[in-house]
């Protein structure tokens, strides 16, 4: 009786048989990833005209207009500058004048009126005017009493100061020396008003002052 011989595969059979089937799988991916790449379109590149180039050069007019905006700018800056420059001249040189500093002096003086008892606001205000006269007319009434203030004004070869503030000023001081001494039932009433009357003094001197600036600017 002849029997049929079976034989079982070996190791190296079953090897073959799995490297055979990855190589199968590896070469159906590339296939597959072939006909993706294939069928995928190109990226689009921009064109040259879609470009953005920079802006064009600046219109020369405009530039022109630029730099003279700036131009216009420096000038007004600097005018400004050189204006408040001379103002805060002008503001120095006028706090040097007799007539400013006493003026001054009364406007700080007035809000002290009702602190202040009626001699002694007079006291303050003739302290003002004295030192007033003494610097523009360089008189000495500053250190003399009324009494030899009013016994020089006899004499005018000794008085240096003009006429019309020369009578306005013993009148004040008449008024003065009588609060100082006989202090009237008014006293109080007339604080403001010697105040007024000092001051009017100043100003009609420094209105003195600007016409005879104004009669030799004239003659030249």
């Amino acid at each position: 009786m002849n029997f049929s011989k079976k034989t079982s595969p070996g190791i190296g059979g079953v090897l073959t048989g799995d490297i055979a089937g990855h190589t199968l799988l590896l070469i159906r991916n590339a296939v597959i990833l072939n006909s993706f790449i294939a069928q995928t379109p190109p990226p689009q590149l921009p064109d040259i005209e879609e470009i953005d180039l920079p802006d064009a050069l600046p219109d020369p007019w405009k530039l022109y207009l630029w730099i003279g905006i700036s131009v216009l700018t420096f000038i007004a800056v600097a005018a400004v500058v050189i204006s408040l420059i001379l103002y805060l001249t002008r503001e120095k040189k006028r706090v040097l004048t007799a007539e400013y500093v006493a003026l001054k002096r009364l406007s700080d003086l007035e809000p002290r009126a009702a602190e202040l008892s009626p001699n002694e606001f007079s006291i303050e205000i003739s302290d003002v005017l004295k030192d007033f006269v003494q610097k523009r007319f360089n008189d000495p009434v500053r250190f003399e009493t009324a009494d030899e203030f009013f016994h020089r004004l006899t004499d005018s070869e000794n008085v240096t100061i003009t006429p019309q503030v020369r009578d306005q000023l013993a009148e004040f001081l008449q008024i003065a020396e009588e609060i100082k001494f006989g202090l009237p039932p008014d006293a109080a009433a007339q604080k403001h008003p010697l105040l007024e009357k000092a001051r009017n003094i100043i100003e009609a001197q420094r209105q003195a002052v600007q016409e005879a600036a104004a009669q030799s600017t004239r003659k030249r």
